[in-house]
């Protein structure tokens, strides 16, 4: 891929990710993707098993969430 493809590619992906954040209702969920994404745009694992049981302690379970079903 060239620069400007790529550059394109990651313009696209920047979007889908802002519209589909956008569409998330529930505000700790949106916090969770929040730090998730800055993790992972540190360079950072995703979580420690610790900080993902503090992240994941105050959502609901994607199945069990019926605005995302």
């Amino acid at each position: 891929m060239n620069d400007h493809s790529s550059s394109a590619m990651r313009e696209l992906q920047g979007l889908r990710l802002m519209r589909a954040f956008l569409r998330i209702d529930d505000a700790a969920l949106r916090r969770v993707v929040i730090e998730l994404t800055e993790r992972l745009a540190e360079g950072a694992p995703a979580a420690s098993p610790s900080a993902a049981d503090d992240l994941s302690a105050n959502v609901t379970p994607l199945h069990e969430n019926p605005t995302l079903a």
